[in-house]
């Protein structure tokens, strides 16, 4: 047997802090074991108990399972896969009686979920999750079709720490369809209610669209979204890649800046206001070009880095072959 240990008093990455973390690889006659624990972490200002995740690597399967305590060494996450080689084979299961995710229990209708077929690159998905009045399902053949199927998911329940400041609040459900014929194409319906986003409120938002490609690449799509019969969104894309040439087409209506705080909280914040307009974008032999027009309606927002508010009163821009008016 083979043991080697690796700990320090505290580890900091990005807005992750973790304190007396340790690592331990031990190798023995028939597996290879792998364990990282902590005594307590700080994850954007929310604190955490004792966790770890740990390994178990043997000839035809390994075991992964991660755990994350609270302060009280009240189980938070409790996630445990076993994946194994079975011939030309790789199956995936539960390694756990069910999954705990923000001490919500999720239990699988089956515990083998996944098959890889090697052979042929085949991907086999019988994945049933349920949760109280929550479901989840995955089932088909990734080189037919695929279907992704959800109904009451309380997205509070899913969204880990680290990206909890990305994932609006609400009520998710719709189904989301992927299929391999000439071409592979990815259609969405889905519905979130009660949403909830920093500030900004929708009693119901609604997402539709499609996307269709070949070996050559993407060849057209179109996305569109709706909240409570005002803000609205729609963007449609063609592309011709032989041509090297693609047009995307926009068109939006109050679509509030509070949305994209989150992903520039480093540079801006106080966000208000909201922007309606229409706006193409084009390229043709590698020649982008611009054209539309944007209309603010009471734009504001605070530069962090110059420390300077910034407001634009009721007004439009006018885009003209990359050129504003």
């Amino acid at each position: 047997m083979v043991e080697a240990t690796l700990s320090t008093q505290s580890v900091k990455y990005g807005k992750i802090l973790t304190y007396n973390p340790n690592l331990l690889i031990r190798i023995e006659h028939d597996r290879l074991i792998a364990r990282a624990n902590i005594d307590s972490s700080l994850v954007n200002e929310l604190v955490f108990g004792k966790s770890g995740i740990n390994f178990e690597v043997f000839p035809a399967s390994i075991i992964a399972e991660i755990k994350v305590l609270d302060t009280k060494d009240s189980i938070i996450h409790q996630i445990g896969i076993e994946v194994k080689s079975d011939g030309e084979k790789v199956l995936f299961q539960s390694a756990t009686q069910y999954w705990l995710i923000n001490k919500m229990q999720w239990t699988l209708a089956e515990p083998q979920f996944l098959t890889y077929d090697k052979t042929k690159n085949n991907l086999l998905a019988n994945l049933e999750m349920n949760s109280n009045e929550g479901h989840i399902s995955l089932n088909g053949e990734s080189t037919d079709t695929l279907h992704l199927d959800l109904n009451n998911i309380d997205l509070s329940y899913l969204a880990i720490p680290i990206i909890a400041e990305y994932v609006p609040q609400g009520i998710l459900s719709g189904n989301i369809k992927y299929s391999k014929n000439e071409k592979s194409s990815v259609e969405l319906e889905l519905e979130m209610l009660d949403t909830k986003w920093n500030d900004i409120t929708f009693k119901k938002l609604t997402a539709s669209g499609f996307l269709k490609s070949d070996s050559t690449g993407i060849n057209d799509g179109e996305l569109i979204i709706s909240a409570d019969d005002s803000l609205s969104f729609s963007a449609q894309m063609e592309s011709n890649s032989i041509n090297d040439e693609f047009l995307i087409k926009s068109k939006f209506n109050k679509l509030q800046f509070q949305l994209v705080e989150p992903f520039i909280a480093e540079y801006a914040n106080n966000l208000h206001g909201s922007s309606s307009g229409e706006v193409t974008i084009g390229s043709k032999n590698s020649k982008m070009s611009l054209n539309g027009e944007v209309r603010f309606n009471d734009l504001g927002l605070k530069i962090i880095p110059l420390e300077t508010k910034l407001s634009i009163p009721n007004n439009k821009i006018i885009i003209n072959e990359n050129k504003f008016f």
